[in-house]
């Protein structure tokens, strides 16, 4: 379960979350949206979930991607930029690990809301899941089920 989040984001507006949305041509979650007005981004602790069916079994949050964000790589806008073209269409990175995957929010109408793990190592074609690794139902459900490793 979070605790806190260290390094987070300068304190965001309504309007910014829209351009964002506007940016990605998504609307987030409600939890999401929270999250984002209340932190901005910013490194979990603790920062370890389960990945059901990854053969390393627990992945780890370096980062939640935010709005603004000092550090260019850690903003949501430049990571969509980044791997739109190489993420399903329904998928915007919300986070990374300390080996460069990516924790993303599945944003279909059949997964609305739902959070992945994506294994960059053995990234494949854009719509090949085979790298692609369920984490939570719900951004909530994955602040739930952090823990310490």
């Amino acid at each position: 379960m979070l605790d806190t989040i260290d390094n987070p984001g300068r304190s965001i507006s309504e309007s910014e979350l829209k351009e964002i949305a506007l940016f990605t041509g998504f609307e987030f979650p409600t939890s999401y949206k929270e999250f984002l007005l209340k932190f901005n981004g910013g490194s979990p602790s603790p920062d370890a979930f389960p990945i059901k069916g990854h053969s390393e079994e627990v992945g780890g949050i370096q980062v939640f991607f935010g709005v603004d964000r000092e550090i260019e790589s850690s903003c949501l806008n430049w990571n969509y930029n980044q791997y739109k073209s190489r993420l399903p269409d329904s998928y915007i990175p919300i986070a990374c690990s300390d080996t460069n995957d990516l924790i993303c929010l599945v944003l279909s109408e059949v997964q609305y809301g739902k959070i992945v793990f994506w294994d960059a190592e053995d990234e494949r074609s854009r719509n090949d899941l085979g790298n692609v690794y369920e984490v939570a139902d719900s951004f909530d459900q994955l602040l739930e089920i952090l823990f310490e490793d």
